[in-house]
């Protein structure tokens, strides 16, 4: 069954599920309104200040000084897990955030400058009693947020071509809870099984994002954008193992450290087309490297409060995801002079092996469908919304590292709600 090591493998297995309920892999399929409505379809388009994490030679589009404030809320009707425990649960998945950009062309009209505050993920999954192997109700829930702060600059090196750079600084939060409260010694240590929980790991690590946005006629564009991988060890945390099967109560230990699941580095290729004065559609296909970026998870433990606990806990769990393909597509059509409506299809293929598939990590969205429509008070101020929905799934998962038995099924799906308000002058 479980022991201590394969327990804590576990834990670290499940750092970063629950902002994978509306993405691509880890990350969230656009940003902003005019890329969400679009499906992601946005690196040949990327007109708005989001461009500083889209493809930062975007930037050059934007004409004077233009703020973005952005808001987004997600909820879930029918994200659940079953198994052969008898649990046929509903997790509690949800969140809002809110992130802003702005940018501004310089006087000799070659040199757009922005910075942002982006949510690059960060909706949470909490599973509340839950029937565990070990005959107790307990929680198993997963809280990762990631924020990207994103000061760029784009160049316009002639009227066709532009090129962009953004520095990409990343901070991640995250704390989880992998049965807490149950503690079982059983007759050997393969049986035994001692919850924990993890809370305040966090980190601070940089990345770098560039874009190319090139014209190749009069009504067609070309994006390129390439990522590099961000690392994700979050540390400085907190943990308590429970031990009360062993007579030690529950530990705290006062440093943990967690990780091995990064953000990807990544590379997309876009085009957009003003196919008439009213509609405008664009095509993005995206690679995205998990091979290297999730390889395995580690979660390292030291300082307990008990001086018969152990000093240090230690292990590494494999994750062996697969590189992902990103297809987006989009179009927008201009009903009036003041308003456009858009609608967007995102498809992927889900990188995580069925092996090692969980309650939480597996819940990686493969296809969304989207909506956005834009109003235009004048033409400094406008108000744009957008729709996601993920696509419903059903999933089937045999995890011999997880204590949910054959043949679990996890089911889900999300619903985000965007709205932006822009101001230009």
């Amino acid at each position: 069954m479980f022991t201590l090591k394969s327990n804590l493998g576990i834990v670290s297995l499940i750092l970063a599920p629950h902002y994978c309920l509306a993405a691509n892999g880890i990350n969230l399929i656009g940003f902003g309104t005019e890329s969400v409505g679009m499906g992601g379809a946005d690196l040949a388009v990327a007109r708005d200040s989001s461009a500083l994490n889209i493809n930062p030679a975007g930037l050059s589009q934007i004409q004077d000084s233009q703020l973005d404030i952005y808001a987004a809320h997600a909820s879930s009707n029918n994200t659940k897990h079953t198994d052969v425990f008898g649990n046929n649960i509903k997790a509690d998945v949800g969140g809002s955030f809110i992130e802003f950009a702005y940018a501004n062309k310089l006087k000799n009209d070659t040199l757009t400058w922005g910075a942002g505050l982006f949510v690059q993920g960060g909706i949470g999954a909490k599973y509340k009693n839950m029937n565990t192997a070990f005959g107790t109700e307990d929680t198993l829930s997963s809280e990762l947020a990631i924020i990207r702060f994103t000061p760029g600059l784009a160049w316009q090196v002639n009227p066709e071509t532009s090129l962009g750079v953004t520095v990409l600084i990343t901070y991640a939060t995250g704390s989880q809870e992998f049965f807490p409260n149950t503690s079982f010694n059983g007759p050997t240590s393969e049986q035994s099984f001692y919850g924990l929980k993890v809370s305040d790991a966090s980190t601070f690590e940089p990345a770098l994002k560039l874009g190319l946005m090139h014209r190749l006629n009069k009504n067609t564009k070309l994006g390129i954008a390439y990522t590099s991988e961000t690392e994700l060890t979050l540390d400085n945390g907190n943990a308590t193992m429970d031990f009360t099967a062993l007579g030690l109560g529950k530990v705290n230990y006062s440093n943990a450290s967690l990780g091995g699941l990064n953000l990807p580095q990544e590379i997309g290729v876009g085009l957009s087309h003003q196919y008439s004065e009213k509609w405008f559609f664009a095509v993005d296909i995206s690679w995205l490297n998990w091979r290297s970026a999730a390889k395995a998870t580690f979660i390292h433990l030291s300082n307990p409060d008990n001086d018969f606990a152990p000093v240090t806990i230690s292990q590494s769990q494999p994750l062996n995801w697969e590189n992902q393909t990103v297809l987006a597509i989009g179009s927008e059509y201009k009903n009036t002079d003041k308003s456009v409506i858009r609608f967007g299809f995102n498809i992927a293929n889900n990188p995580v092996p069925e092996n090692f598939e969980s309650p939480t990590l597996s819940a990686i969205a493969t296809k969304h469908i989207t909506a956005g429509y834009r109003y235009s008070f004048n033409q400094g101020l406008h108000l744009s919304t957008a729709i996601e929905y993920q696509l419903s799934e059903k999933k089937t998962y045999t995890n011999n590292s997880l204590p949910f038995g054959s043949n679990a099924t996890i089911e889900l799906d999300v619903l985000i709600i965007h709205i932006m308000l822009s101001s230009i002058w």
